[in-house]
């Protein structure tokens, strides 16, 4: 959590002259998953951030903090939906969270297209840091290659031949266009073989 605070702190410091001008108040648009198991993972950021602001005074380079939360209920199509919300309605000076890659790849193109400072605190999509990588987003996570790249280069180190994987239907690098759609994941089994 340290980590986004340190990157809040420095988009606020670049920004905080906008902030000014429109208002004397840093509005915060905070999304995440609120509903359903995942909740507890959402609810845990939250929490966390609500604590920082606190030990902060609830300020942000001397301003006072507003934050809008959303619920992305982990759906891509959701995501996107509440994204443009925080942004055309709710008039945020930011945007942080972003749990699920795919909502975050779903979320991407209003963020950008706005110029909307944005801090992604766990969505690791390769295509954030490619092809996608925008000067207006920060991630202070991983990038989600790491794990299987690492895990991979142990199998094969140690002679695995084949194995199971069940996992969410997450995003693969983009082969559709610059922006992925948004279409809901779903629960795959892969078998991988050499």
């Amino acid at each position: 959590m340290t980590k986004v605070w340190i990157a809040a702190g420095a988009v606020l410091a670049l920004t905080a002259g906008q902030a000014l001008a429109q208002d004397k108040t840093v509005k915060i648009g905070f999304i995440s998953t609120f509903t359903g198991p995942p909740a507890a993972i959402g609810n845990d950021m939250k929490n966390s951030f609500e604590l920082g602001l606190d030990h902060h005074g609830r300020k942000l380079g001397g301003l006072p903090v507003e934050v809008v939360y959303a619920d992305d209920q982990t759906k891509p199509e959701v995501g996107v939906q509440k994204t443009q919300e925080l942004i055309e309605s709710n008039h945020v000076d930011f945007v942080v969270g972003y749990i699920w890659s795919n909502v975050l790849l779903a979320s991407l193109k209003p963020l950008v297209d706005s110029k909307t400072m944005t801090v992604v605190t766990n969505a690791g999509p390769s295509q954030f840091a490619g092809e996608l990588c925008s000067p207006y987003a920060f991630s202070t996570s991983w990038q989600n290659d790491q794990t299987p790249a690492a895990v991979g280069l142990y199998m094969n180190q140690k002679g695995v031949k084949s194995a199971f994987n069940l996992s969410r239907n997450m995003p693969r690098p983009a082969s559709r266009g610059k922006f992925p759609s948004t279409q809901p994941s779903r629960s795959t089994i892969y078998r991988c073989r050499d």
